[in-house]
């Protein structure tokens, strides 16, 4: 594995994630965009450490809990493995809603590909995603943040998801959960790849769309290894998500690319990107891509379209997007369920919340 010089470890990877953006900071984070309810207007703020359970969400990968006692000994054992670092090379931003059954799936898959650090921004999730986050918050792995209304600070954006990105950028740079960063074969690490391109002011990966897989119903056995029917790369046309470098750049456009203060964003192929209508073609020799799994099952589908659309809030995607897609999605692409696996053997026991009490003193799992 090629190893990223320590003379280089201020520098920091930021990238967006929509649940998926992206940007690195030489360093770079990942913003990941929610679906929005109505603005409430209020302040951001983290919410307090009193957890409430109003719901069960199973654990990817596994549909039957362990005895409680044997869950934990494994979790304990798993959480000494999470390597935590505020400095890290990479980190990625999240900006999401609602994503109580997939997020921990999300965050674990990034850290284990090298990402050190997230910056969590809930959009007044109900319950608050705190709950299901909070083993990875106490080990220093995720920075967390409850959005209610307008986040501080003057922010650019025509919506709330490039307004957290740009948060995100202001707190974080001077230093959407359904997208997955996935590396083909040549990089074993994130940080392996972004160092390749730091004489650049973003990386952009393309996309490639998954279908419900025929799935009506949230599978059990988590995003990665459930999902496996994709679209051809061309119908992508020349979207991507951007890992960008703070110091390089002023303001986060929208979700798929930055305006920098100082050169230009490319492809794996170092073409240059400025936006869609001026990607190059795609070649087998794909260094990496996003793995967009835009409609999950017809149960995900249905909860999306009562979260709203994109940040924006107001009129969601019409069922006739899931069909298109699910139409479009008649290719297969298994190098989810491989990481799947790896993933399940690395970090197995924490892709279940973990078990707390709450206010009444009743068990609760989150």
């Amino acid at each position: 594995m090629k190893q990223v010089p320590r003379g280089r470890r201020a520098l920091r990877a930021l990238a967006f994630v929509t649940v998926g953006a992206l940007c690195w900071v030489t360093g770079w984070v990942s913003g990941q965009s929610s679906k929005v309810a109505d603005a409430v207007h209020g302040h951001a703020g983290v919410l307090p450490t009193s957890l409430h359970a109003h719901a069960f969400w199973p654990a990817a990968g596994d549909a039957a809990a362990p005895p409680p006692a044997a869950a934990e000994a494994a979790a304990a054992a798993a959480r000494r493995a999470l390597k935590p670092d505020n400095g890290s090379y990479v980190a990625l931003c999240l900006h999401v809603k609602d994503e109580h059954d997939s997020i921990r799936e999300w965050v674990l898959y990034h850290h284990m590909i090298g990402v050190g650090k997230f910056y969590v921004i809930d959009d007044y999730s109900a319950p608050p995603m705190q709950g299901v986050l909070s083993d990875l918050i106490e080990a220093g792995l995720v920075d967390y943040t409850f959005e209610i209304g307008q986040l501080p600070g003057h922010l650019e954006g025509s919506n709330k998801q490039d307004q957290a990105y740009n948060y995100c950028l202001q707190k974080h740079g001077q230093n959407h959960n359904d997208e997955f960063v996935m590396l083909m074969g040549r990089d074993s690490t994130l940080p392996e790849l972004l160092h390749d391109y730091e004489d650049s002011s973003g990386l952009v990966l393309y996309i490639v769309d998954f279908g419900s897989s025929g799935h009506v119903a949230r599978p059990a056995a988590g995003v990665l290894a459930s999902y496996t029917k994709c679209t051809e790369k061309w119908r992508q046309g020349g979207y991507g998500k951007s890992f960008v470098q703070p110091s390089k750049t002023r303001v986060m456009a929208h979700v798929h690319t930055g305006h920098y203060t100082q050169g230009h964003a490319v492809d794996v192929w170092r073409r240059r990107y400025d936006n869609p209508a001026t990607a190059g073609n795609r070649t087998d020799d794909e260094r990496a891509m996003i793995f967009h799994y835009r409609t999950k099952s017809a149960e995900d589908w249905q909860k999306r379209d009562r979260k709203g659309t994109n940040g924006i809030g107001g009129p969601t995607k019409p069922v006739s997007v899931f069909q298109t897609v699910d139409k479009w999605a008649d290719q297969v692409c298994l190098e989810g369920t491989e990481q799947a696996a790896r993933l399940k053997a690395a970090f197995g026991p924490l892709l279940r919340a973990p078990r707390r009490q709450d206010g009444l003193g009743l068990e609760a799992t989150f």
